[in-house]
């Protein structure tokens, strides 16, 4: 139960002060299974959040499995390849393991589309159109917060200005896009060799 209060005090205040929040994370350190404990809280929240707002799903089960799943592949790559790239160009000290578990905290605002998708629930049958406008407006606010996230705790952690964090961004983003398009042909690959034996 202390673990678990922990992780919401942090939450509460990775929300109200984002700033204290990441200095404080950086000076006390986050535990390994704390990180892994909010990262997967905050993907089980989006992939809800995203299987709720679809529209025409056969199966919701799969396709919350399957949101998660690529959710959790990103973040993963995308930590690994980030961590990586600031501390490769920049040369920086940094563990990745204290990385992962302290930017874990900026997956916090994925409150915002669990409690998007309650009240898309309660109200989209009368208010569609309006509601997507709408849905689309925050899933863009939520995106932009996450980002403003992600480079405050970076900049706490590497001590780099946003420059620097911009450039490894757009390079981590180019790394994130090679291997997915080698999962992809490699999938293909496969899918076309069970076709043809």
């Amino acid at each position: 139960m202390k673990f678990l209060k922990k992780i919401v005090d942090r939450v509460g205040l990775t929300i109200l002060s984002p700033q204290e929040s990441f200095d404080l994370l950086v000076v006390e350190g986050v535990p390994l299974k704390e990180g892994v404990t909010v990262t997967l809280l905050s993907l089980l929240l989006l992939s809800m959040s995203t299987t709720i707002t679809s529209s025409n799903l056969t199966n919701p089960f799969l396709s919350f499995i399957g949101s998660f799943a690529v959710m959790a592949l990103f973040w993963i790559i995308f930590t690994i390849s980030f961590s990586s790239v600031i501390k490769v160009l920049y040369k920086v000290p940094g563990n990745f393991k204290d990385f992962f578990s302290g930017i874990s905290y900026a997956l916090s605002t994925s409150i915002l589309p669990a409690v998007v998708s309650i009240i898309y629930v309660l109200v989209a049958p009368s208010f569609s159109l309006v509601f997507i406008a709408v849905l689309a407006v925050i899933a863009l606010l939520w995106f932009i917060w996450t980002l403003v996230l992600i480079y405050m705790f970076t900049r706490s952690y590497f001590k780099v200005d946003f420059a620097q964090f911009f450039a490894a961004l757009v390079v981590s983003l180019i790394v994130i896009g090679v291997i997915f398009a080698a999962l992809a042909i490699f999938a293909a690959s496969i899918f076309f060799m069970w076709l043809v034996f």
